[in-house]
């Protein structure tokens, strides 16, 4: 597989995208931490994630991450305590050993413990998750 830097993925938010955010791709590639993308709980689901979905299986080491969203009451607190999963070959969420903990206005460069192979990546967390920047490299 390839490695992931550089690739174009699919961004799809669960159970519901939060609609105050541009919720694109372009909006968590881009440095601008302004603006991002957003999901939230709903009723019967309390986990709320943000799914990025590349078309073939991509080698993942480094995730670069950050949040400084000026709209609402979206900062860091929106973000950290999530997790990052990864989609394994046989069809469920593993967590990949890393909590996301971030400040305002900063990007954090996460090395993962190992390189991942995988289709499909999410930061998945309770109730609510907002996010300004998200790379994987």
């Amino acid at each position: 597989p390839s490695a992931a830097k550089g690739l174009r993925w699919e961004l799809s938010m669960l159970p519901a995208p939060d609609a105050r955010l541009e919720n694109t791709y372009e909006a968590l590639s881009s440095p601008d931490l302004s603006c991002g993308a957003g999901a939230s709980g709903a009723a019967g689901c309390s986990e709320a994630s943000l799914v990025a979905t590349f078309d073939r299986p991509v080698r993942v080491r480094r995730v670069r991450i950050g949040i400084d969203l000026t709209i609402g009451d979206f900062d860091a607190a929106r973000l950290n305590g999530s997790k990052l999963q990864y989609w394994t070959a046989s069809g469920t969420w593993q967590d990949a050993g890393v909590s996301v903990s971030v400040a305002d206005g900063c990007v954090r460069e996460i090395e993962l413990p190992q390189v991942l192979t995988a289709k499909a990546f999410r930061l998945v967390r309770r109730q609510r998750l907002a996010v300004g920047l998200l790379v994987f490299e």
